[in-house]
């Protein structure tokens, strides 16, 4: 916890010590997969005027997707479907505060977000290919209701995220017995 360990960050100002793990069980077939994404990053450190700042990112995201091979493969299609559930927060509280923690005033909630990728591939030497992404098409609101509570004293719903686009090209030439490279320009 954030207050057992501030006598070791009191002790090292201005020295940031930070730690974050991600799990993602999942589920796949052939043109379907399921998934959960659950994962935490914290961070701290105590600033020269002795506040201590501390920064929490906590998720679990179920995640369901879909996907259409045509043109044997030439082509692919794909759509998944996430519930974000997060609690976020950067927090700066002044040197002596009580009751400080990761999981302290952070914002939180929970949104749906809509993603659709498309990637051509040619059937030609080094397979050169292109994507194209959209992230959260529409845009994702947040509400401040959640599948799973981070903190336990939130402090409002996070901001919107708008839509965005990823693209890439990419060749994959052979360069031995089976070895070979992917180069990625995103």
């Amino acid at each position: 916890s954030l207050s057992s360990y501030s006598s070791t960050l009191n002790s090292n100002p201005g020295r940031l010590a930070g730690v974050g793990a991600s799990y993602m069980p999942s589920f796949y077939m052939r043109g379907f997969g399921f998934g959960i994404l659950a994962q935490s990053h914290i961070a701290a450190v105590v600033n020269p005027d002795g506040s201590t700042r501390y920064r929490s990112v906590y998720q679990l995201i179920p995640t369901a997707g879909a996907g259409l091979r045509l043109a044997n493969g030439i082509f692919r299609i794909g759509y998944s479907l996430q519930y974000v559930n997060e609690a976020v927060g950067d927090i700066t509280q002044p040197q002596g505060a009580t009751g400080l923690g990761y999981n302290q005033s952070l914002a939180q909630g929970s949104g749906l977000s809509h993603n659709v990728g498309a990637t051509l591939t040619m059937p030609w030497a080094y397979l050169p290919s292109a994507s194209v992404v959209a992230r959260n098409i529409g845009g994702v609101h947040y509400s401040t209701n959640s599948l799973y509570h981070f903190s336990p004293n939130p402090t409002g719903s996070l901001a919107d995220e708008k839509m965005s686009f990823d693209a890439a090209f990419s060749l994959q030439p052979k360069i031995g017995n089976g070895s070979y490279f992917n180069l990625v320009a995103e």
